[in-house]
């Protein structure tokens, strides 16, 4: 009996080091005053080199404004950035022209999410920030 319980307590062990990944938002993490339409760049930074693709949400005061983009990669070092038009959403189809569409106004509250696409990981910014 000591022997399946001490067993059973070494593969719950294993598991949890199996799954200790993890994804953080570099940028914007908090305190930052991007203005509306400027180009930024949101960044994040998976644990041990993971890495899967995500999708970018933009929410304020906790509450959904938008989805910024989606299966967005990162590289080999699990390091993932996008190229963001401040405030706006381009459509995801290249084989369709169309100008990007205004997704939010100025204002305070802002938080940054990357979520993986499977959502087994996520994060956002640590604080809001500003789009002026």
């Amino acid at each position: 009996m000591k022997k399946s319980v001490l067993f059973f307590a070494v593969c719950l062990f294993a598991a949890s080091l199996v799954h200790a990944q993890s994804v953080t938002i570099i940028s914007p993490n908090g305190g930052e005053d991007w203005a509306m339409g400027s180009t930024q760049f949101i960044s994040w930074q998976f644990s041990e080199g993971a890495c899967k693709p995500v999708k970018i949400i933009l929410s304020r005061d906790g509450q959904l404004v938008c989805t910024i983009a989606e299966k967005v990669p990162c590289d080999k070092f699990g390091k993932g950035f996008f190229k963001w038009q401040v405030g706006y959403v381009s459509n995801p189809n290249p084989y369709v022209l169309e100008q990007p569409k205004e997704c939010c106004q100025p204002g305070k509250g802002y938080r940054i999410e990357v979520k993986t696409i499977d959502f087994m990981l996520s994060d956002a910014s640590d604080n809001p920030f500003k789009i002026s």
